[in-house]
């Protein structure tokens, strides 16, 4: 955008929507079934890996649908590695998921920082992931 403007040049700012529908086929399978059994038992290095497997064997359309698929199951980390697998730029849903939104709004809570600058510059280190940087502040529960 900034870019654009110093050229002189239109801008028009993309956002893709994930596919409104999601292929049973996909969420039915052995592979889904190991990655949601490796995420409720929290091993979520091995989900990501079973995930990875999963999503770059698929279609951009499937792929999409998957990022979908993970970001309405909360599984932050595996929307965005699946945006990044797929090349799905423009679907800024999935790929910029506003995970831990209580813990932000808990932990800025009467601090002179807006919540979206917080997760700004708690994202790149974070990676959304549930043991992450970001987590461990977290007190345990």
């Amino acid at each position: 955008m900034i870019a654009a403007q110093r050229l002189g040049e239109a801008f028009t700012f993309r956002i893709d929507k994930a596919p409104a529908t999601l292929d049973s086929a996909l969420t039915s399978g052995a592979e889904m079934a190991r990655v949601r059994e490796l995420m409720y038992w929290n091993m979520d290095n091995t989900a990501r890996s079973e995930w990875a497997n999963l999503v770059t064997s698929r279609t951009k359309d499937q792929q999409a649908q998957l990022a979908r698929y993970a970001f309405n199951q909360h599984w932050w980390d595996l929307s965005v590695q699946a945006t990044i697998a797929g090349k799905l730029w423009d679907q800024l849903e999935e790929r910029f998921p506003l995970a831990w939104n209580d813990l932000f709004s808990r932990y800025i809570s009467g601090k002179d920082i807006s919540q979206s600058y917080a997760m700004a510059i708690a994202r790149p280190g974070e990676r959304l992931e549930p043991e992450g940087p970001l987590a461990r502040l977290a007190p345990a529960a």
